[in-house]
């Protein structure tokens, strides 16, 4: 008989020999898998965290974006593309310089030296001042078209704000460098003065070589966004009409001569303002058969009074 001790110790060996035979491999192939398991995942968690375990989708063919077929109509006006407002157009940073000029023949001539000289003594200070001044030069241009008998343009464009500056310093001061007596001249703050020099103009008398006379009239422009047609007088008028307060920066208009005494032939003028072309066949130097050169729209020589239908063309 096994005493208590040895009932317990013989049971005990009893059921380690049982777990060997019978559940010994179960429990150590179980124990491999985990561990194998685990160690695959990394996974050393907590036992107070919760197992957070992912589970794919499954995997499912992803069918190619469709293409929608290009529409040759515009997009409805309910689309929220075609009725979103668009956006306010940026202020450009760059400038056009823009010089446009016109010589007007005898006819026109006084009418619109009378008509810049009040302008100049009523121009309103301030951006639309100098819209409505430019609008008004113009439309002055406009209602003696026929009487232009030179043109000429000159454009500069996409230019920085300070060279455009420099630009039309240059184009306004060349222009007054082709006269001597500044007889009118209003500046931003509507000051008009007789004269830049200390010289007196002195009396005019028109003299027979002259006829009745020219008048060139020049607008130099500098606006913003302004890009004028490379040439064209009527083009470039026409990109001047459009701009608006905000766009135009600076404007000067020059005519000369300025004083209805002060007479220019068309000789005078081609020699004066090269860049000018001719747009009719009545002006210009001719030449006359005893040799002395003259204005085509005088009607005989000044010299012997051959008529001018006798002259040669020169040029």
């Amino acid at each position: 008989m096994f005493d208590d001790v040895g009932f317990y110790l013989f049971v005990g060996l009893l059921l380690i020999a049982a777990s060997v035979v019978l559940g010994g491999p179960l429990v150590l192939v179980g124990l491999a898998v985990h561990s194998t398991f685990r160690s695959k995942r990394g996974l050393l968690l907590d036992d107070r965290e919760p197992i957070r375990v992912y589970v794919p989708p499954p995997r499912t063919s992803t069918p190619r974006a469709r293409t929608a077929p290009r529409s040759t109509t515009s997009p409805p006006s309910s689309s929220p593309i075609a009725s979103r407002p668009s956006a306010p157009r940026a202020q450009s940073s760059q400038l056009g310089v823009v010089a446009l000029h016109a010589g007007l023949d005898a006819r026109a001539r006084k009418p619109v030296q009378d008509a810049l000289g009040v302008l100049a003594t009523t121009l309103a200070p301030g951006p639309e001042g100098r819209l409505r001044a430019l609008h008004a030069t113009l439309a002055l241009l406009d209602a003696h078209a026929t009487s232009i008998a030179y043109e000429g343009t000159r454009a500069h464009a996409h230019l920085p704000q300070v060279e455009a500056r420099g630009v039309f310093a240059r184009e306004t001061a060349d222009l007054r460098a082709r006269y001597r007596y500044e007889l009118v001249r209003t500046d931003a703050s509507h000051a008009t003065a007789s004269s830049d020099t200390t010289i007196a103009a002195p009396a005019l008398r028109p003299r027979a070589e002259e006829g009745e006379g020219f008048v060139v009239v020049s607008i130099v422009v500098a606006a913003r966004g302004l890009v004028a047609p490379a040439s064209g007088f009527d083009p470039t008028a026409a990109a001047l009409v459009r701009l608006d307060a905000e766009q135009l920066v600076a404007f000067e208009v020059i005519w000369s001569p300025a004083a209805d005494a002060d007479r220019m032939s068309s000789l005078e003028l081609e020699t004066l303002y090269p860049e000018l072309h001719a747009v009719r066949h009545d002006v210009g130097r001719v030449r006359c058969v005893c040799g002395v050169p003259y204005a085509a729209e005088l009607a005989t020589c000044p010299s012997c009074g051959r008529p001018v239908a006798e002259a040669l063309r020169v040029g």
